[in-house]
């Protein structure tokens, strides 16, 4: 197989990233240290976004965008779920989010109570499971445990977990930072979970699909065939 090289991915200069200011090198003061304990992109940014920023900051044009009727990525978000997943929303029902765990929060205060369950993978990214705990809402593992064939989930565990409580959301991250393990979707954990003889519990899942783009087909993004009546309801009062 040939040597191919990529320019920006395969060129990256260490001198250059151990000058960075953001937290991932920041901290990274010990000589020769290869930081890798955040998600934190090394590579260049496309030049396409590049461009777009730089024509914004060279007109000073900083202001208030002309965005009345929602930004120009949730069109574009919609085109790219039809195209690539054969899923087709409307543009008007995607809500931004500046930060993946604002998203969570919103979603889990409009089907949760506090002091209500949540079913959640373990090991998992901290800030999911801290997030429960300031929200009053109490986690319910749903373990995955390091095997010899990695990490699988632990339905045993689970179900008897499920006979204690009922969770009210079941959240699924894809992929689960601690364990770099690729679970695809819902579907597939049902899968395993009906050859076992569970059976797949009626609730409310919420994932994360910020790697959808980087998973082996079938790769499946943060999909809801029916929206919880809060959520819907919230939405028709953001269209008004």
């Amino acid at each position: 197989m040939p040597n191919v090289h990529y320019p920006g991915f395969d060129d990256l200069d260490l001198d250059v990233l151990s000058r960075r200011a953001g937290v991932k090198w920041a901290r990274a003061v010990a000589e020769g240290s290869l930081p890798a304990w955040v998600a934190d992109m090394d590579f260049p940014v496309a030049p396409v976004i590049r461009s777009a920023l730089v024509d914004l900051v060279d007109c000073s044009d900083l202001g208030y965008p002309n965005w009345l009727g929602g930004t120009p990525l949730r069109a574009e978000f919609a085109r790219r779920m039809a195209e690539r997943y054969g899923w087709h929303l409307y543009p008007g029902a995607v809500r931004e989010q500046t930060d993946l765990i604002q998203a969570v929060q919103l979603i889990l205060r409009l089907t949760t109570s506090p002091g209500d369950s949540v079913a959640i993978q373990t090991p998992n990214y901290p800030p999911f499971l801290a997030t429960l705990n300031a929200m009053g809402l109490q986690p319910v593992a749903f373990p995955f445990i390091d095997s010899d064939e990695g990490w699988v989930p632990d339905f045993v565990e689970f179900e008897r977990s499920l006979r204690v409580v009922r969770p009210k959301v079941l959240i699924l991250v894809n992929q689960s930072t601690r364990t770099t393990r690729l679970d695809g979707c819902p579907h597939r954990i049902a899968a395993q979970r009906r050859a076992r003889g569970g059976v797949q519990p009626d609730r409310d899942q919420r994932r994360d699909p910020r790697r959808a783009d980087l998973c082996p087909s079938p790769a499946y993004p943060f999909r809801l065939a029916e929206p919880p009546r809060c959520i819907a309801h919230h939405d028709d009062h953001l269209r008004r």
